[in-house]
């Protein structure tokens, strides 16, 4: 796992940017926010590209995620489990930066190369964890985007596509 630190100038999408700067007003002084103190209504324009995943101890849940999400993997996410990479085909490195902000408690940038039924493309991401106790990481705010070249217009995955197939991946730690 390639890392380092970086302010959100790592982050090339506006979306993502005022999403970290919304996380990073809500956390204070803290590690990470609670769920509580999200409110909808101050991130309205970022929904569609946010989800919220429950941490599990044997991995992650959606809980939710928005339609422009939902629209470029051609189907609902609510309730979806990543954990296994063969049984929930999820791409095993996603699932360990996602351990990584988990336990380091830090909010993290991603970018990748991702393999689509329409050819590769690139998405990038933001992890970032919250805390309903102020010390471990019950859930994670995610947003994501396609950059580039890559069109968010239709999915760009079917529900019986292989793993999410993610290459170059590198990850930075924002400094927020």
């Amino acid at each position: 796992m390639a890392e380092q630190a970086a302010d959100t100038a790592g982050v090339a999408d506006v979306r993502l940017r005022e999403l970290v700067a919304y996380w990073a007003g809500l956390r204070g002084d803290r590690a990470a926010p609670p769920r509580a103190a999200l409110d909808p209504a101050g991130m309205l324009a970022l929904l569609p590209w946010v989800a919220l995943l429950d941490v599990q101890q044997d991995g992650f849940q959606l809980r939710l995620a928005g339609t422009a999400l939902e629209a470029i993997c051609g189907r609902s996410l609510t309730g979806v489990r990543l954990a296994q990479p063969a049984v929930d085909g999820i791409d095993p490195d996603l699932l360990d930066w996602l351990r990584h902000a988990c336990h380091a408690r830090v909010p993290l940038s991603l970018q990748a190369v991702v393999t689509t039924r329409r050819g590769p493309g690139r998405l990038q991401a933001v992890i970032l964890p919250l805390s309903s106790d102020g010390e471990s990481v019950d859930k994670l705010l995610c947003g994501c985007v396609p950059v580039g070249g890559m069109r968010s217009g239709g999915a760009l995955f079917r529900r019986d596509d292989p793993a999410l197939a993610l290459t170059n991946v590198t990850a930075i730690t924002l400094m927020v």
